[in-house]
């Protein structure tokens, strides 16, 4: 016991960010993605958006059992930026990562990827993923059709800015060298947003590639929902990092090229 105690002081405090809303078919798995991580020192800060099913009962439900789960609520409806925001900046972790309320982490991903980090120096990280088709489905199992998500094996700013090539779930950035950087309010790409902000700033993303985490992937993309892709793409380049009109709709038309190639 002493012996294990020992092991996990010597680990540094990973911070997971984790928005949750109205998901509470899937919440528990997320939960228990990170209690059965190999990687025992972690924090993981659940945001509730003022969900309206049993999310954020479930969510108290395991913060009672365990302390290292921390839940807690928006006094209004904010969005997933802002639910981002208040767990980052109430984190205490040198690591900082990333998991959305319906998605999965293996068990090793903590593991290994502070290790790779620590191996070499890395400030950004991030991994190769699964895709799970879980429309109708409410449970990942050996049925569930797995698609390998592939990334490039290194991106600096000027390459992300062509495409979003990194998952979400699979980020883990070091607070110490980047600093705590806000997710721009957007309801969408925000994620998007951090990453670019994090690599305007001199940082390169490495990948670790084996895929270390599972995305539910719920809706496809309707025609409606692709013009609004486009609205927040232009918002995200013109607004958050202040690039001007003609030169915010050129990387907007770029990005969304890239994007649907």
């Amino acid at each position: 016991m002493e012996n294990r105690e020992k092991n996990i002081l010597d680990e540094p405090l990973v911070s997971i960010i984790t928005p949750i809303y109205n998901c509470d078919k899937y919440i528990e798995e997320t939960i228990r993605s990170v209690l059965c991580q190999t990687y025992q020192n972690w924090e993981m800060i659940m945001v509730d958006d003022i969900s309206t099913d049993k999310t954020l009962e479930i969510a108290y439900s395991y913060a009672e059992k365990d302390p290292r789960i921390k839940v807690l609520k928006l006094p209004e409806k904010g969005g997933a930026s802002i639910a981002r925001n208040v767990a980052i900046n109430k984190a205490r972790g040198k690591y900082i990562a990333f998991l959305d309320g319906d998605d999965l982490w293996l068990p090793e991903k903590l593991k290994k990827q502070i290790g790779f980090m620590m191996k070499y120096g890395y400030a950004f990280s991030y991994t190769n993923y699964y895709v799970a088709k879980t429309k109708f489905v409410y449970a990942i199992d050996d049925e569930t059709k797995l698609i390998s998500k592939v990334c490039p094996d290194k991106v600096i700013y000027k390459d992300l800015l062509k495409k979003n090539y990194i998952g979400c779930l699979t980020v883990i950035f070091d607070a110490e060298k980047t600093g705590k950087i806000n997710i721009s309010k957007l309801d969408k790409r925000n994620d998007y947003a951090l990453w670019l902000k994090i690599l305007r700033k001199g940082f390169s993303g490495f990948l670790f590639g084996e895929p270390l985490a599972i995305y539910r992937s719920h809706i496809g993309l309707s025609n409606g929902n692709r013009i609004k892709l486009i609205k927040y793409h232009y918002q995200m380049f013109f607004k958050v990092l202040e690039y001007r009109k003609v030169t915010a709709l050129f990387l907007t038309i770029r990005n969304l090229f890239y994007f649907f190639k």
